[in-house]
């Protein structure tokens, strides 16, 4: 079931409607859980998702649940303060009127960090709401979520970033319906994406990727030359997808953490993987969960990084089905 809420940071305000448990949702965060939260007479609430006493990252500040934001942002009554600059906005369906709306608040709030998540909108209102981020020009990290990718919305989508040259954190989850988007889309996205010089963070997540698309994919992050963080999480890349993006992998020295979890690569392609990255020596971020390979496959990846000290070295046994009826999926999270 879908979960809508709208966060509100104090002083600062987030706005998301999220749906199913994910990275902004504090109930799902790794290794935190929201404090009882305190009902406010409106009907929402404040609460912290913590770790060790402390806040996790991204929720430094209160965050405030409210349940009609989806009704508000369609009637164009949906406000931010002005002193916002971290925005996320997580829609099913907004309209010509939401899409205004949001428009006419990223016009007038100095957005830093943006996540748009409309599942159900059209090439026009996305033109609308992403061409108010040209007036200010104030945001370096913007996600961009949708299932309606066509020609023409990539074709929007690549006009915007365009205009958007200071942009150094890029999250992409793009489908076209229950599939991955189609070759066209993918070309125009590439050639805007790589014209993009800043970009240090980028994410291809959630996109249904599969071996057809790897190529695409491949030559996009190896096009971008400044890119030291990538993740490809939750595609469903298999064997050969997984060597294709290793073989670019491979050629970019600078990339310093990996996500490549949750896609049936198996043995063959998380070595592929695991070999082409531990080639460079600043690498030390690497997340392979729930890839379908063996025990004596995850071994061989301890030891390849065995006296390199890594940040992160996540890895699990098993298949992406398997996570359903398991604790944590990370083996050995932080390696010596």
């Amino acid at each position: 079931m879908k979960r809508k809420y709208l966060l509100s940071l104090i002083p600062a305000l987030t706005v998301s409607l999220a749906h199913g448990a994910d990275a902004g949702d504090p109930s799902s965060a790794e290794g935190g859980e929201p404090r009882a939260p305190v009902r406010l007479e409106d009907g929402g609430e404040i609460c912290f998702p913590t770790r060790g006493g402390k806040p996790l990252p991204g929720y430094e500040r209160l965050l405030f649940y409210a349940w009609d934001a989806e009704e508000q942002v369609r009637k164009g009554e949906l406000r931010f303060p002005g002193e916002e600059s971290i925005i996320k906005i997580d829609f099913q369906c907004i309209g010509s009127v939401g899409a205004k709306n949001i428009a006419e608040n990223l016009e007038r709030v100095p957005v830093k960090d943006l996540e748009l998540h409309v599942a159900e909108t059209d090439p026009v209102e996305m033109e609308v709401m992403l061409g108010a981020l040209a007036v200010r020009k104030t945001v370096t990290k913007l996600g961009l979520f949708s299932s309606q990718i066509t020609p023409a919305m990539a074709t929007v989508i690549a006009a915007s970033l365009g205009k958007l040259p200071q942009v150094t954190k890029l999250w992409l989850d793009l489908r076209s319906g229950d599939g991955e988007i189609d070759a066209e889309s993918m070309a125009i996205l590439s050639g805007a994406i790589t014209a993009m010089p800043g970009v240090v963070d980028f994410r291809f997540r959630f996109s249904g990727l599969t071996d057809a698309s790897a190529p695409a994919v491949a030559a996009l992050v190896q096009g971008m030359p400044a890119l030291t963080d990538l993740s490809l999480h939750e595609n469903a890349f298999g064997v050969e997808g997984a060597r294709i993006i290793a073989e670019a992998l491979s050629a970019m020295p600078k990339l310093r953490k990996l996500d490549f979890g949750g896609q049936p690569i198996g043995d063959e392609g998380a070595m592929a993987v695991t070999t082409a990255v531990a080639a460079h020596e600043g690498f030390n971020q690497l997340h392979l969960w729930w890839n379908g390979y063996s025990a004596e496959t995850l071994a061989a990846i301890r030891e390849i990084f065995a006296g390199r000290k890594m940040e992160k070295l996540e890895l699990s046994v098993g298949a992406r089905e398997d996570a359903w009826d398991s604790g944590s999926p990370t083996v050995g999270a932080k390696a010596e």
